[in-house]
């Protein structure tokens, strides 16, 4: 539930600031709390690898979404 949390918070921040919302943390976040009941019964080494599983793919998200962005914003200045 921790990662969740901190999650959830930077979520809040970033839209109290720059009134953004990071739907691919908002879906991180609903998959963490649901697997919340699974973890409790793991091992915790199977959880902690579970937990690893999402954030790489919430990473890989994000930077393949970041990196289109800099391409679109890169062609956007050459016109």
């Amino acid at each position: 539930g921790g990662v969740a949390l901190y999650l959830g918070g930077h979520l809040l921040f970033e839209h109290r600031m720059h009134r953004t919302l990071n739907v691919a943390r908002l879906a991180t976040i609903g998959v963490l709390l649901a697997a919340v009941p699974i973890a409790v019964v793991l091992p915790p080494t199977a959880g902690l690898a579970g937990l690893v599983a999402v954030m790489t793919a919430l990473i890989v998200v994000e930077n393949t979404r970041r990196v289109r962005n800099g391409r679109e914003d890169q062609a956007s200045n050459r016109h």
